[in-house]
């Protein structure tokens, strides 16, 4: 595909049949971006949709702002050729092919497109997630605070369990099961070292109790009757989505440096990024081992949640 007149979707081959999928395989630089401009200049011209019904979807915020200008770019070219038809290079087979009938009502279907733009649903995929999860209001099982973004290439979370601290004073198991728990905890500390020069954070974060698929079915409950398992404090366990409520408010804090190397837990960055889990609370079963379990006291767990 080149931009040219042997863009073959540019050209008055039929659209795309209803309902239909149609796949393109082409390497960089072929004119994929100028071939989809082509089409929606030629679905919204031919009357076979328009512009606020269309989907226009790539990866990354440069190519979906270099999307959008082509397309834009495109619907302009269309426009003026359908005001005056006879100005039309022949060599413009897209061009040509758009004022060889219906000129008038073309040109309106164009510039109407045109004056609504600005409403045009050109995004990254990550983007349109986010539109979607946020037109479904309380209907969608999502955090609002919640904000997906493009890339976390600045910022690298290991998982594992139990904070460097923790780990550094506590026998956990057996030799090979201590020695995974701590590398863990070592690795986000020396890549914080090497990462930070470019700008990127590290930082090892574990979860609590997690109230995993496994831990569930060990217990024989369910997420809807977690608290009718037999372990006490069990009753500090967490969802998954709260650890992962913390890695997104990691994403999403600006000053996310300032945890660079460090070991953190998800009770911890609730409490400081505001979160909560599925059922509004903000266990931190961490806390509880450090401050009762482990000193023989007693207390009640509310008081962790």
């Amino acid at each position: 595909m080149t931009p040219n007149a042997e863009s073959a979707s540019s050209k008055a081959w039929p659209l795309p049949a209803d309902a239909s999928t149609t796949v393109l395989e082409a390497s960089a630089g072929t004119g994929k971006t100028y071939t989809v401009g082509a089409l929606v200049a030629r679905y919204v011209a031919e009357g076979v949709t328009t512009l606020d019904r269309m989907l226009v979807i790539t990866f990354g915020r440069a190519a979906s702002q270099e999307l959008r200008e082509r397309v834009r770019d495109q619907l302009v070219a269309a426009e003026r050729a359908l005001a005056d038809p006879d100005s039309v290079d022949p060599s413009d087979m897209l061009l040509t092919h758009l004022v060889s009938d219906d000129v008038p009502q073309r040109r309106k279907r164009v510039t109407d497109a045109l004056a609504g733009f600005d409403g045009a649903t050109i995004a990254t995929t990550h983007q349109f997630c986010q539109l979607v999860l946020r037109s479904l209001g309380v209907a969608g099982d999502t955090d609002s605070r919640a904000e997906l973004v493009e890339s976390l290439d600045d910022l690298v979370v290991e998982v594992t369990d139990g904070t460097a601290s923790y780990n550094a004073g506590h026998y956990r198991i057996s030799v090979p099961y201590d020695l995974a728990k701590v590398s863990v905890n070592r690795l986000a500390f020396s890549l914080g070292h090497e990462l930070a020069p470019h700008g990127a954070t590290a930082v090892c974060l574990t979860p609590g109790w997690l109230r995993s698929e496994l831990m569930l079915e060990g217990f024989g409950v369910t997420e809807a009757n977690w608290q009718d398992a037999p372990p006490p404090d069990f009753a500090l366990s967490e969802s998954p989505r709260f650890v992962g409520r913390a890695v997104a408010a990691l994403a999403t804090d600006p000053d996310r440096a300032r945890w660079n190397q460090r070991s953190l837990n998800s009770g911890e960055l609730a409490q400081v990024y505001g979160f909560t889990d599925v059922d509004g609370s903000r266990p931190d079963i961490w806390r509880w081992i450090v401050d009762v379990q482990e000193r023989g006291l007693e207390a009640d767990y509310d008081d962790f949640r």
